[in-house]
């Protein structure tokens, strides 16, 4: 499955020049998180871990319908 970009804000750029330039980056800095809640699930935005090796994720306040 390849990226889709589904939001995007850059002026004069088509959301496929905005997936090539994000999959150009080093993997370190790509940050991308791809979330797919069903119904009732709230979708993640971030995922990270602490410094006592447990993993972290935040994500928004409401559920998906």
């Amino acid at each position: 499955m390849g990226l889709k970009i589904i939001n995007w804000q850059y002026k004069g750029m088509t959301p496929e020049q905005v997936r090539d330039s994000l999959m150009a980056l080093p993997d370190g800095d790509r940050q991308i998180v791809i979330s797919r809640p069903s119904s009732g699930q709230k979708e993640v935005v971030a995922i990270q871990q602490s410094n006592d090796g447990k993993i972290e994720c935040e994500c928004i306040d409401t559920p998906i319908p």
